[in-house]
């Protein structure tokens, strides 16, 4: 009885006569390693992207915290100044006193003056955040101030400077809502008149008296301002900044003339930061294109000032760390494939010569000569066989 071989595949015959089959071990034992290297590649793919989007979201509910909890010790801050100026604003005698009623009594009046202006004076020294106290009337001879360099200018007089200050944007604001405290940026050409100098305080406060011709105005010093943001550290190439709502803007850089006057506006007139200050919330974050990079956006709304604080962080750092991951990642995926086509090579290159020694032999027996032995060095199946 004669067998037939039949074969799914076509087998080739070689030069020396030898056949063989159309694809080896070696490439379906290649084929079959490549299901488990896709595992591989899959798992390594799967870990970076949620490793990285945790460290992402990690990343920037940080920094929105930071920026919460400093807008919110910026509002502590200022507003500490707002109740203690209150102490002054609601004092009925002050009101008296600017109201006329001190004048039937030089003496009264003198004293008044004098006790009042020593009380500015101690809240000034003991506040670091007090700059400078200024209380403008329209009366003659009843401006107060702890300003020590102040002087008045040639023909000016000091009740001049209530009228001066009241015909400004800032004076305009306060004379129409005397209920409020306002907190505005600088305003260099009145500080002419007060001698107060642009680049010792940032925000100014002031408040007009509701039943007298008469304000008071506090200035805020600038480094104690600076020193909240300074502690503050995003990473290179990032922006901070603190905005008053009239757009002036400190950002976090070292102090010196020459820095702010030419210190260039950032957040002021970005259509982000603009839609930032006309949401309800407090605070938020989101991702912009400033100078055709991507930054993380964030900002905290300083309590009623309408000041706001806002960062811009390159994005390129969030994901940096999660980058490192990546490369790691990659890295044991690629030798975790070329290990396994190694192992892979050498496992069917020895089934393959075991193979091809046997079938040599076995076609030389084939051809009469029964004197070929088979010798192997393998302890395997092929040993046996």
């Amino acid at each position: 009885m004669r067998h037939k071989l039949y074969h799914s595949q076509p087998l080739k015959e070689s030069s020396n006569g030898a056949v063989k089959p159309a694809r080896g071990i070696q490439t379906t034992l290649v084929l079959a390693f490549m299901l488990p290297i896709a595992c591989i590649v899959i798992l390594g793919i799967v870990s970076y992207t949620k490793a990285s989007n945790e460290i992402i979201k990690n990343y920037e509910e940080s920094i929105v915290q930071t920026m919460d909890m400093t807008g919110q010790y910026y509002a502590f801050t200022l507003r500490t100044v707002e109740t203690a100026i209150n102490e002054f604003y609601s004092n009925p005698d002050l009101n008296d006193y600017y109201s006329g009623l001190y004048n039937l009594s030089e003496t009264m009046k003198t004293q008044f003056y004098n006790s009042t202006l020593q009380s500015l004076k101690d809240k000034a020294w003991s506040d670091d955040y007090i700059e400078s106290i200024y209380i403008l009337s329209g009366k003659e001879d009843s401006m107060l101030t702890t300003n020590i360099k102040f002087n008045l200018s040639a023909n000016v007089q000091d009740d001049m400077l209530y009228s001066m200050f009241m015909e400004t944007h800032e004076g305009q604001i306060i004379q129409n809502d005397p209920g409020k405290y306002f907190w505005f940026g600088n305003q260099t050409e009145f500080d002419k008149e007060l001698n107060a100098k642009s680049d010792s305080y940032f925000i100014r406060m002031a408040r007009k008296f509701k039943n007298t011709d008469a304000c008071i105005i506090v200035d805020i010093n600038r480094k104690k301002m600076h020193e909240i943001m300074s502690s503050l550290d995003f990473g290179e190439d990032s922006l901070l900044g603190f905005i008053t709502f009239d757009g002036e803007e400190m950002l976090a850089e070292p102090i010196n003339d020459e820095t702010q006057e030419n210190a260039q506006t950032v957040f002021y007139h970005q259509p982000f930061f603009k839609e930032a200050i006309e949401k309800e919330s407090s605070s938020g974050f989101e991702y912009v294109e400033y100078n055709s990079q991507s930054y993380l956006f964030t900002y905290s709304k300083v309590g009623k000032t309408g000041a706001v604080i806002c960062s811009l962080v390159p994005k390129s750092i969030i994901i940096g760390q999660a980058s490192e991951i990546k490369n790691i990642t990659v890295i044991i995926v690629i030798l975790a494939c070329l290990l396994a086509i190694v192992i892979c090579s050498i496992i069917a290159s020895g089934i393959g010569k075991a193979i091809k020694y046997m079938t040599v032999q076995l076609k030389k027996a084939t051809q009469g000569d029964l004197t070929v032995e088979f010798t192997t060095k393998r302890r395997d199946e092929f040993w046996l066989l």
